[in-house]
């Protein structure tokens, strides 16, 4: 009897180490699939934080600057300057407007162009007038793929004509501003005399 009982012990002690080992197996393949993602997630943090500690040493210096009665290096009217393109591509942008017109399949024969300056803010202002002909989905995509291709262009004015009510062609004038940083020396030196 006790013989048997012993047996039945150690087969119940067996069965308790293999779902011990079991359960460890487990956790270890839990572990390993858990771990990377949190590496990941840990190292985004990092990066994160520490961008965060950089810009916050450049706002003190920065209030540091001001405190002491420096000027700070960059007026604002030049930070809002720098996020437009140069007016010496105003050439190339236009080019780049017309040809995504003809790859629309729109008919351009002409277009007008003029320019001016806004002394106040240093920007050029470069007015494209393109009369074109084409179907009025064709002219939807030109002008939202226009305007999303080029941030610093604007749609100032668009006028739809229908000859014929039966035509699926549409006469239309499209009057697009290409804003840009002026290259002028009075253009660029207004807007950097300004507070």
């Amino acid at each position: 009897m006790q013989v048997r009982t012993r047996l039945l012990q150690w087969a119940q002690h067996g069965r308790v180490q293999w779902i011990a080992a079991g359960l460890w197996m487990a956790l270890i393949s839990a572990q390993a699939l858990w771990l990377p993602e949190q590496r990941e997630a840990l190292s985004e943090a990092r990066s994160e934080s520490t961008r965060a500690q950089q810009q916050w040493q450049a706002l003190q210096q920065r209030n540091r600057a001001i405190g002491s009665g420096a000027a700070p290096a960059v007026s604002p009217i030049e930070t809002f300057r720098a996020h437009f393109p140069s007016t010496l591509d105003n050439s190339a942008r236009a080019a780049r407007l017309l040809a995504l017109a003809r790859r629309h399949g729109l008919s351009v024969q002409r277009a007008e162009f003029s320019h001016s300056l806004d002394t106040a803010l240093g920007l050029g202002r470069y007015r494209v007038t393109l009369p074109a002909q084409g179907p009025y989905r064709a002219l939807r995509e030109f002008a939202i793929e226009a305007l999303a291709a080029d941030p610093a262009l604007q749609l100032d004015l668009l006028t739809l004509r229908r000859a014929d009510a039966r035509s699926a062609t549409i006469d239309a004038q499209l009057q697009f501003t290409l804003l840009g940083r002026s290259t002028s020396p009075a253009g660029a030196a207004a807007a950097r005399s300004r507070p």
